[in-house]
């Protein structure tokens, strides 16, 4: 589904809130009225928080039965 652009901008907030995130700011666009672009970069706590959820999400999956037939039932 489609995000908005202040949705984002506000999980992004919270995950710097918490540690997760960190941000920089970069010099304007060397255009007439260019603006300057925030770049993020996972922290290690970020990192870590990213494999564990990773690691648990690959644990889910490993529980369910896929199945390429739509319409079967087990």
């Amino acid at each position: 589904r489609p995000v908005s652009i202040g949705a984002l901008y506000a999980t992004l907030a919270r995950l710097e809130e918490k540690g997760l995130l960190n941000f920089t700011v970069s010099e304007p666009q060397p255009v007439r009225g260019g603006r300057a672009k925030k770049n993020y970069k996972l922290t290690r706590k970020g990192q870590t928080v990213l494999n564990h959820s990773t690691e648990m999400l690959s644990r889910m999956m490993q529980g369910i039965a896929l199945t390429t037939d739509a319409g079967s039932r087990p």
